[in-house]
């Protein structure tokens, strides 16, 4: 594909998106704008000009479904074929990647990645009234994980976050405690995990940390309205205080909060990163515009507003 195809069909508002100077970029881009469309093309223009090695760029996403429609948007519209050679995929994948290598360069075991964790919470709920409820077990682990927030803290957050959970805080907070003991006596990891690994050798080694960044200059981030806080530290880590980012989210289409996500963190981008360029997708190529203006009206009633 020729580097002016990658505007072909592009609205005045994606186009501006597409082809903005390489700085700090956070583009809010709601319900059938073409983000997605928008993210990769801009990707592939980045390539194109100049301004972005292709083995330099991480784009990160939350699902691998999504990741593997970034892969394929990419190579369709790489004008070479060194523009395929972005890497592309979620928090936990890109950060099971950084773990093997870093561990493999200190000549140290990649542990074992648990791939059965209900069957793991469910041991560590044995004898507990909320054996059966492993799912919401696990939901809430991740929480706590996301947030920092160790067995012992756990009652006290989620009292202070006035929080529901499936039982009594301090049941949770047992089991949670069981489960972590029962990683470490098995010597394994969950997902969660590896993005603390690879934050504490980030923290610990300098070298590793910068060699992190240096590999990953290009930091692009899809649907970022559902980072949680564990996820942000390890975007924030890769950019290093750097202004190479280009962030699409919308806060209204949130999702994850179950999983810890805070869309506050996207909010706030524009204070954390200095000379940031914000731009708005308008348009919704989805939906009719009767629905549209009715979302619209919806959206402007008080009592309607979170």
């Amino acid at each position: 594909m020729e580097p002016d195809d990658l505007l072909r069909g592009l609205d005045a508002d994606q186009r501006e998106a597409v082809t903005c100077p390489p700085t700090a970029t956070i583009v809010h881009a709601g319900a059938g704008s073409g983000k997605t469309r928008v993210l990769t093309r801009r990707i592939a223009w980045r390539i194109a000009d100049g301004s972005a090695r292709p083995e330099r760029v991480l784009a990160i996403t939350f699902t691998r479904e999504a990741a593997a429609e970034m892969r394929r948007r990419i190579a369709a519209l790489a004008v070479d074929r060194e523009s395929a050679r972005a890497t592309v995929g979620t928090f936990h994948a890109v950060a099971l990647g950084l773990l093997r290598q870093r561990l493999a360069d200190v000549r140290q075991p990649m542990p074992v990645v648990v791939q059965q964790r209900r069957q793991l919470v469910e041991i560590a709920a044995e004898g507990s009234a909320l054996r059966d409820r492993a799912v919401d077990l696990l939901a809430e682990i991740d929480w706590a994980h996301s947030r920092a927030v160790a067995p012992g803290q756990y009652a006290a957050a989620v009292a202070r976050d006035g929080r529901w959970v499936p039982g009594r805080p301090a049941e949770v907070a047992d089991v949670y405690r069981r489960y972590e003991s029962l990683k470490q006596r098995r010597g394994v990891v969950d997902l969660n995990d590896l993005i603390l690994r690879v934050l504490d050798a980030m923290a610990a080694d300098a070298n590793f940390a910068q060699a992190t960044r240096w590999r990953f200059r290009h930091l692009f981030v899809d649907e970022a309205q559902d980072m949680n806080p564990l996820q942000y530290r390890l975007f924030d880590a890769i950019r290093g205080g750097r202004a190479d980012v280009f962030v699409v989210g919308d806060p209204m289409q949130a999702i994850y909060g179950w999983n810890g996500a805070d869309r506050r963190l996207f909010d706030r981008l524009p204070d954390v990163i200095r000379g940031v360029t914000v731009i708005r997708l308008g348009r919704n190529y989805r939906c009719t515009p009767e629905i549209v203006a009715a979302a619209d009206r919806k959206s402007t009633r008080p009592e309607l507003q979170s």
